[in-house]
């Protein structure tokens, strides 16, 4: 069996990555296992796991150390049983806790995975994959599987001589198979995966000076906002629909003529690539992740400031022609990357190597998940 140990920002995007693995894992005969922190800000990833997966939740209290102390007792609980072959760390911090734990710990030694999810620490991953290899209790397995959650992440890795599974987020198919059409008013929408102040601001920026040169514009903001911020989106006539699961997304999304990314993000930016998938042109802020899914600009316009925004959206809503091709192009890019069988086969090149190596297991007798509330 196996197990995915994630931190307490658990977000829509990681999730992309995560839910496909975790099915793949299950179509292989694996029993499975989620180990989290829970902070209480995103239970409704946690919600849509595959059927059949035990979740232990490792409450975030006062302070944060003491939700990491409880989850390094977690996975030692964990590591105790018998036939873990597979521990996947989702976050270069659930990983460490994992190589401070030593080798009287555990009975066998599984097979670790570790992606990094965006997270500032990586600037300092070569240096840890070092120290994996001096700790004593880490030389009795494979050294660590690097397995990325997009193109950015691989080529920085890949550029410091580390060996990289390049795996990406997936798009659900319900973003592919949504018709694409326009509302009969203009209509611009932003968003991000997790909350962005700097997009939320940026949207509110133009749609007020947009408002006064073309009155009737709608706009649409996707995504958790603080109550200062809420405000000031209200105050530039800013909607801010429910959204949470894909349908409601989707029916955001429905009748937008343009999709804005106007915030920096170390994370792969799963709405921008859900807007791609649904056919929307879309304007986003030039940063290397937003330069990978575009294509450095080929299927997205790439703006460099709020002048560029301007200028970018004012020139999708009046060219009608150019919304239609940039959006075409947009879908079809997307399409050939963030499908869910692109990642299965990125998948298979990580995973499968190591159950090849110690032959096929099939499914294995189910264990008892540790579920007890932590003390």
């Amino acid at each position: 069996w196996s197990s995915d140990v994630c931190s307490s920002d658990l977000t829509e995007s990681l999730a992309s990555f995560l839910h496909p693995s975790l099915a793949h894992l299950d179509d292989r005969g694996l029993v499975q296992h989620v180990l989290w922190l829970d902070d209480g800000r995103l239970p409704a990833v946690m919600r849509v796991l595959p059927p059949g997966v035990g979740v232990t939740a490792v409450r975030v209290g006062r302070h944060e150390t003491g939700g990491w102390a409880d989850l390094r007792r977690a996975l030692q609980g964990l590591l105790r049983q018998p036939g873990v072959r597979y521990v996947h760390f989702h976050g270069l911090r659930p990983w460490l806790v994992g190589l401070s734990i030593g080798g009287a710990a555990q009975t066998h030694r599984p097979a670790c995975f570790v992606s990094p999810h965006g997270s500032r620490l990586l600037p300092l991953l070569p240096w840890f994959m070092r120290l994996e290899r001096h700790l004593p209790w880490c030389r009795r397995r494979p050294a660590t599987t690097i397995i990325s959650t997009s193109e950015v992440e691989t080529r920085r890795l890949g550029a410091v001589g580390l060996d990289v599974v390049g795996g990406v987020g997936v798009v659900d198919e319900a973003f592919w198979q949504a018709p694409r059409r326009e509302a009969a008013h203009p209509c611009v929408i932003g968003g991000a995966y997790p909350p962005s102040r700097e997009g939320a601001r940026r949207l509110a920026w133009l749609a007020v000076i947009l408002s006064d040169l073309a009155p009737g514009i709608e706009f649409r903001w996707l995504g958790r906002t603080a109550p200062a911020l809420g405000d000031q989106l209200h105050a530039a006539s800013v909607h801010c629909p429910a959204w949470g699961q894909t349908r409601e997304v989707l029916r955001a999304m429905d009748g937008a003529w343009v999709f804005v990314a106007s915030q920096a993000d170390p994370r792969w930016p799963l709405m921008l690539a859900q807007a791609m998938a649904a056919g929307l042109p879309c304007v986003a802020v030039r940063t290397p992740q937003h330069m990978a899914l575009t294509e450095n600009g080929r299927a997205g316009l790439l703006v460099d400031d709020d002048a560029g925004l301007l200028e970018a959206v004012g020139a999708l809503l009046d060219n009608p022609a150019l919304r239609q091709r940039l959006g075409q192009t947009a879908r079809e890019s997307a399409a050939a990357r963030y499908r869910i069988h692109y990642l299965r086969s990125e998948l298979r090149r990580g995973y499968d190597a190591l159950l090849h190596e110690a032959g096929d297991p099939g499914r294995p007798a189910p264990v008892t998940p540790v579920t007890e509330p932590l003390r």
